[in-house]
């Protein structure tokens, strides 16, 4: 009989420290899951930082390929006006090109040289008229060719003047057409100038698009990783969570078993202050507490 009350003593003592095992190990693997919700979410922190750090970079981009599109505007604006009055000195240039043509074409070499020529020859008529005796009518036939000559030479002269205004208009034709070409290929150079500018823009725009391209990948991609490492530390958490719930379940157990022995002990106790103030009941009282001590724990007297 007593072998057999030992031996569910022991069984309940190995009971016992099972459901103390459980609960240490239990703790352990609370912290464990505790650890490795922390460490993933110092690294999802990590993560985030080098995210933000790219997003950040990539604003400074943006801000910058904003300047650049604005300075490329601008030099636009300066290119546009530089053609535009290069493009009027070249019309109005060839606008002269074609009044000298014109000109040219009213042009006549010959006047010169036909007044020339009638001038010596009414000299050498009122020569004859002068020197040489002839009839009346030869001599009126002279002064007729005389007057004649006279009023072509008079002709011939209102020409020649005329073909050196033309000569001079088409001198400072040809001036005005320099000027305007010289000033049309200054615009132009300028223009290249600014238009070169504008490339090296458009190079640097290229390049920084680029540049903000990969930063968003980059960032994306980190934010990925972050939200990805995120979703583990929640998992780790919930897993924590529920560990903790099952601890606290655990302890609560373990404490109703304490409390219920307290109270066992504690009647165990005033039953056995009782029954020895009787000494015939002593022994018994003795048993119990034997009994008691086996199966509850620790009496109290």
């Amino acid at each position: 009989m007593n072998m057999t009350k030992m031996k569910r003593d022991s069984k309940k003592n190995s009971a016992k420290k099972r459901k103390i095992d459980e609960l240490k190990s239990a703790e352990e693997k609370f912290q464990t899951l505790v650890a490795k919700r922390d460490e993933i979410n110092q690294q999802a922190l990590a993560i985030r930082a080098e995210r933000d750090s790219l997003n950040d970079k990539k604003k400074e981009l943006r801000t910058y390929l904003d300047e650049l599109r604005d300075m490329r505007r601008k030099l636009s604006e300066v290119v546009g006006e530089h053609k535009k009055k290069r493009d009027e000195l070249q019309a109005k240039a060839k606008t002269l090109i074609d009044m000298k043509k014109k000109l040219r074409t009213e042009l006549d070499n010959d006047a010169k040289m036909d007044l020339g020529f009638k001038k010596r020859e009414m000299k050498k008529l009122e020569m004859e008229q002068q020197t040489i005796p002839m009839p009346i009518e030869e001599e009126t036939e002279i002064v007729k060719r005389i007057k004649k000559l006279y009023d072509q030479i008079s002709e011939l002269q209102g020409r020649v003047k005329e073909q050196k205004e033309i000569q001079m208009s088409v001198s400072e034709i040809n001036d005005a057409i320099d000027e305007a070409f010289e000033l049309a290929n200054t615009e132009h150079r300028k223009l290249m100038v600014h238009v070169s500018e504008r490339r090296e823009i458009d190079e640097k725009i290229t390049t920084v698009v680029n540049d903000i391209g990969v930063l968003i990948s980059a960032a994306n991609k980190k934010h990925k990783e972050f939200m990805e490492a995120r979703e583990a530390a929640d998992a780790q958490h919930m897993k924590a969570k529920e560990m903790r719930d099952k601890i606290l379940e655990m302890r609560a157990v373990k404490r109703a078993e304490w409390a219920e022995q307290r109270q066992a002990i504690t009647e165990v106790n005033m039953a056995v202050k009782k029954e020895l103030l009787d000494k015939d009941k002593l022994d018994k009282a003795a048993d119990a507490s034997l009994k008691l001590l086996l199966s509850k724990g620790k009496i109290e007297l």
